[in-house]
């Protein structure tokens, strides 16, 4: 694997020794016990699980689950108290926690301040690493992009850096692949068709229920679904016009490498996106396989680019991996199993639209940026820790 997905992330430095903290006084923190009967059932498990405290809701009615240690501390800091003694042991959970407005921390002036305000505070002086590649500099026009926008739910907002790049549908394009078949056909995995027929021999084709339906998806037919990972992605994003020859490399590639499944979007609309292809592992030491041959069999093929994942082989965006979730961290029960990019687009949308709202030293673009460092994540690259997941296994 590339060096940037093999080294630990480097955390970000932290300033709050000897500061003045307390609980966000706007907050209110509900037992599980405390809530009414008929909130509970949009906490399923999460309400029985004895290392869970309760809600948090802030004033702007948003919503988080708090565990016990998390509740002890907004107890212990409903009087402010210095960054001392045992408060001081963790100071990196305290400066996580002041960023997501749990905290508050005293500035020079004597106000209380958290979130965007208090970044300065909490770590000093935040400059946006250069993006060191195609990958990454999508990323960062993603993010300038999405703070013009005049959206203030962050959900809105993610589904529009999850989908930026995508390429505009001519009429061109949607005469030439009107329907399933017609993808299939220019794909080549129609019945009888040359790939399909290869593919026969390494993989078996699943059917997708909606919302999923937008792809064709393979598992490895020797794949144990019960004892094996897919949750590490491979990304091949070459211009849709290349799509056909690209994508009967990488099948052939995925079944000599060991992947657990793949998929190719199923019409003219899914081609148009940058994921347009994706192979599952469960190694990343199989992603770099994979990838190391792929650059070498599609050398001098144009990469269209996939934002918000980690570029691979010096590819020029076409090929570049993530890291699904094992789960989510104290999920809700309608919230669904997020992928590597919704994972990243979701935290992003909301520290850029608390931002907005926030106010501070840098902008909301870039305050995303900074907030995401403390998730693991070196945007430079877009290159997920080595252990990144370690708290979830």
């Amino acid at each position: 694997m590339s060096a940037a997905a093999a080294t630990p992330h480097a955390r970000p430095q932290t300033t709050l020794l000897g500061a003045r903290i307390r609980s966000n006084p706007r907050l209110t923190l509900i037992p599980f016990s405390a809530l009414p009967a008929t909130e509970l059932p949009v906490f399923g498990a999460l309400a029985d699980d004895a290392t869970l405290h309760g809600a948090v809701r802030d004033e702007r009615g948003a919503v988080k689950v708090a565990d016990n240690d998390t509740a002890r501390l907004l107890e212990l800091l409903r009087e402010p108290q210095r960054v001392e003694g045992e408060l001081a042991a963790d100071e990196f959970s305290l400066a996580r926690l002041v960023l997501d407005r749990m905290i508050e921390v005293e500035t020079g002036a004597g106000d209380f301040v958290s979130g965007s305000k208090a970044y300065d505070a909490v770590c000093g002086a935040f400059t946006p690493p250069p993006p060191a590649t195609k990958t990454a500099r999508l990323s960062q026009m993603a993010l300038q992009h999405a703070q013009g926008l005049e959206i203030d739910d962050a959900v809105r907002v993610s589904v529009r850096l999850y989908f930026y790049g995508r390429l505009a549908a001519s009429p061109d394009w949607l005469g030439r692949h009107p329907t399933r078949g017609s993808v299939e056909r220019f794909l080549h995995i129609e019945p009888g068709g040359t790939l399909a027929r290869r593919m026969r021999q390494a993989w078996r084709a699943v059917d997708l229920e909606p919302p999923n339906d937008g792809w064709f998806l393979w598992c490895a037919r020797d794949a144990n679904g019960a004892n094996r990972s897919d949750r590490y992605k491979l990304y091949v994003s070459p211009l849709p016009e290349a799509v056909p020859t690209v994508f009967a490399v990488a099948a052939d590639i995925a079944a000599q490498t060991g992947a657990v499944a793949l998929k190719v979007g199923n019409d003219a609309a899914s081609l148009l996106r940058p994921d347009k292809i994706v192979l599952y592992f469960s190694d990343l030491d199989s992603v770099s396989a994979a990838a190391a041959r792929m650059a070498r069999e599609l050398a001098g093929c144009p990469g269209h680019g996939v934002p918000f994942t980690s570029e691979l082989a010096d590819s020029d965006g076409l090929l570049s991996f993530g890291i699904d979730p094992p789960r989510a961290e104290h999920g809700l029960v309608w919230q669904e199993r997020e992928s590597w990019r919704l994972w990243l687009t979701n935290r992003l949308a909301v520290a850029l639209v608390a931002a907005r709202c926030d106010g501070g030293s840098l902008e909301p673009w870039q305050y995303a940026l900074a907030r995401l460092a403390f998730d693991g994540v070196d945007s430079s690259t877009w290159a997920p820790s080595a252990d990144l997941w370690d708290e979830a296994e």
